[in-house]
């Protein structure tokens, strides 16, 4: 079911609660009210994830709420935003991420820019890995998705150990 976020639609709340095939899509994009502003548009964060709260508490398990974040290179590509991201489905106890690339000009970046979203997107990954979180990729190319995998790879292999959030937030 897909309805705008930072409304609370109580129907949507109850069709969850009693159906438990039935699902909610969310699409998160931001770890930070400000990230999401720059987003979105607007300054609601703290309303959308007060709604997810809600959606999470009348379903019947976590795979009921679908979470998605579209990277967006420069806007919502920064560790900040993956750690808050990290801290919100921890939150919720969900432990699935469906990763997405912004697809306008999917087809026309650049050497450089599709350089930049592989990195992007592997350092999401290794956060998501690192915090014992899942994710799936899509409407990334062939060689995009090559290339994420290929840094994660290496990336792991540098990192030697595994972290947790307090970790990465250095508390």
């Amino acid at each position: 079911m897909y309805k705008r976020n930072e409304v609370y639609y109580e129907q949507i709340a109850k069709n969850i609660s009693a159906n438990i095939s039935s699902s909610i899509n969310f699409s998160i994009d931001a770890g930070t009210s400000e990230t999401w502003h720059n987003v979105k548009g607007f300054d609601n964060f703290n309303i959308v994830n007060t709604n997810l709260k809600k959606y999470r508490a009348n379903s019947n398990h976590s795979e009921q709420i679908h979470l998605k974040y579209i990277l967006i290179l420069g806007v919502n590509t920064h560790e900040h935003d993956y750690i808050g991201v990290v801290k919100i489905m921890k939150e919720l106890g969900i432990n699935h991420l469906i990763l997405s690339c912004d697809i306008r000009g999917k087809y026309k970046r650049s050497k450089k820019e599709i350089d930049e979203l592989v990195f992007a997107t592997a350092s999401l990954i290794e956060i998501l890995h690192l915090n014992n979180l899942k994710c799936v990729m899509q409407n990334y190319s062939p060689n995009e998705s090559k290339g994420v995998r290929a840094n994660f790879i290496k990336n792991l292999f540098k990192l030697g150990k595994v972290a947790t959030i307090k970790d990465l937030l250095g508390k």
